[in-house]
């Protein structure tokens, strides 16, 4: 489990030692004044754009939680299981990513 801000989560996915990721998504609407969960990728285009495989939705009331694997990276847990605590407090980091990235 990576713990941090955008810029931590961007070094991470950058580097290729993330596998899995978690999303929650709320419906709310932040805006460009929020944080971002993810910091810069350079990514050029979508084509460019980091892949998911084996993606899942899971409603938590009004919520979404998205899970899915790097594309390309094997699958599993690093670090073995992951707690529901552990897993909120690393994905509320990421909340303010924007919907239009999926």
């Amino acid at each position: 489990m990576i713990e941090g801000g955008g810029q931590i989560a961007a070094s991470a996915l950058s580097s290729g030692v993330v596998q899995k990721v978690a999303f929650f998504y709320a419906p709310a609407i932040l805006g460009k004044e929020a944080l971002p969960g993810i910091g810069s990728l350079s990514v050029s285009s979508l084509s460019h754009a980091i892949r998911l495989d084996g993606v899942r939705r899971t409603s938590l009331g009004p919520d979404f939680l998205i899970e899915g694997y790097i594309k390309g990276r094997a699958t599993g847990s690093i670090s073995g299981v992951i707690s529901r605590h552990d897993m909120v407090l690393m994905v509320m980091r990421l909340i303010a990513m924007r919907i239009e990235s999926l």
